[in-house]
């Protein structure tokens, strides 16, 4: 038997990991596909800067993962 889920999200990233908790949290089954593995133990090593705008910020304030 095939799971089925309310959505689909494409990519694991931050934008990606952000939108599926959001769709989660108003009781949907949400699958989220990324194409490479994750990072194994803390961390990925990935020293990037990130930059955004104070409306993602807040978006990400309310989902409450602001801080972690």
């Amino acid at each position: 038997m095939r799971p089925d889920f309310d959505c689909v999200v494409i990519g694991a990233g931050l934008v990606g990991a952000a939108q599926a908790l959001a769709i989660r949290r108003h009781d949907l089954s949400v699958l989220v596909v990324e194409a490479q593995q994750p990072p194994s133990g803390r961390g990925s090593g990935d020293v990037r800067g990130l930059a955004l705008s104070p409306p993602s910020k807040r978006f990400i304030e309310v989902l409450g993962v602001w801080n972690l």
